[in-house]
């Protein structure tokens, strides 16, 4: 078969950038580079052949969609953000009429992202799960409950919003200012509230590609600091290994009949069990420690989807790797200058040594601003 066409969907996240070179060297492929605009980081990169846009206001025209994947003819299509993988699920059957795309089905992409639907089948998976409120505030109300209840609490979004919706909560004083901070940026669902894991405060991801229900490739990662600093995106990330939390994941994520890509997330108690968190249902952010270490999700998904068409080299994999993410570490300090430490922040990114995720090859894309800085 000669060389593949692929589609990238998010060309906002930096690791979007990462899949695109990974892609490129494993098969060669003519990629397409999809972003929401021109200033997007992906549509300057040297590994895309074609680029296009699909703005906001298009992405809730299923046309729009499914007129750039008829223009450019892709053999298959990947979403790496949140919405975008959102918007192919919804599409999903309309898609597939036209390109290939390795996605869970619609019910078990729901459910994934309704982090109380996922609670239920943990428990009965014998997962442990935080403590939770949320009923007794929904009871009651913030304002009269708040006294009662037991502190620290975590608060965030019942379901998956593609951002950073959370916030921790130390006393009363601040609970129903933090409840309803984190209320005003949803949209569906509800805030969820639940006991604060007290503990090392690092956030340990069991990756994995899945095939209609059953693991081809998995990979773990334990997050040592992270923006924003409570449960954010890594920013130091060292490989990990556990096989019981990996045979834990791999059984809840069978109980959804899972296809594609998924992160199992976990945080660890004081006593060291291990707690739920939830399941992140795309590439993650700290994606390129896990093509580094060899395992290549994206390139592998190619190969899956293409039905044995296609077929990439196996490489070595590496164990006890540590990456840092310093462009994720800076762009969080310019946006909290006023509770940051420059020089802490700096020293976290260069002691102690560790490989960049930064392609040094491709640093126009790299190195473009995010919109909020762009002039």
């Amino acid at each position: 078969m000669q060389v593949p066409k692929v589609m990238l969907l998010g060309g906002e996240t930096l690791h979007s950038l990462r899949i695109a070179a990974e892609v490129k060297r494993d098969t060669g492929a003519s990629i397409t580079g999809i972003g929401k605009s021109r200033e997007s980081r992906l549509l300057r990169s040297r590994y895309c052949s074609t680029i296009d846009t699909l703005s906001e206001s298009e992405r809730k025209n299923r046309t729009a969609l499914l007129t750039l994947i008829d223009r450019y003819e892709p053999d298959v299509v990947i979403p790496t953000g949140y919405e975008e993988t959102e918007l192919l699920v919804e599409y999903r059957e309309s898609v597939r009429q036209l390109t290939n795309v390795c996605l869970p089905p619609r019910q078990s992409f729901e459910t994934a992202v309704s982090k109380q639907q996922v609670y239920e089948i943990a428990a009965d998976a014998d997962i442990d799960t935080p403590t939770d409120f949320t009923q007794l505030v929904t009871d009651n109300s913030p304002e009269t409950i708040a006294e009662k209840l037991e502190y620290p609490l975590f608060l965030k979004a019942s379901k998956e919003t593609g951002g950073n919706v959370t916030a921790k909560v130390k006393s009363s004083d601040s609970f129903c200012e933090k409840y309803y901070e984190i209320d005003a940026q949803i949209d569906d669902g509800e805030v969820l509230v639940q006991e604060y894991i007290e503990g090392e405060n690092h956030t340990y991801g069991f990756c994995f590609l899945f095939d209609h229900g059953e693991p081809v490739l998995s990979f773990a990662h334990k997050e040592l600091r992270s923006v924003p600093r409570e449960g954010g995106s890594g920013t130091r990330v060292r490989s990990y290994h556990d096989d019981s939390l990996t045979t834990a994941s791999i059984r809840l994520l069978r109980r959804l009949d899972w296809h594609g890509i998924a992160m199992v997330e976990y945080v660890k108690r004081r006593d060291g069990s291990f707690v739920l968190m939830e399941i992140n249902p795309k590439f993650w952010a700290s994606y390129a420690l896990a093509s580094q270490c060899g395992y290549r999700f994206a390139s592998h998904l190619i190969e899956l989807t293409l039905d044995k068409s296609f077929r990439i080299e196996p490489m070595v994999k590496k164990k006890n790797m540590e990456m840092v993410f310093p462009l994720r570490e800076f762009n969080h300090y310019l946006l909290n200058r006023d509770e940051e430490s420059f020089l802490e922040c700096t020293s976290a990114m260069f002691w102690p040594s560790a490989s960049w995720d930064i392609d040094f090859r491709d640093l126009r894309a790299w190195l473009t601003l995010p919109r909020r800085f762009s002039s």
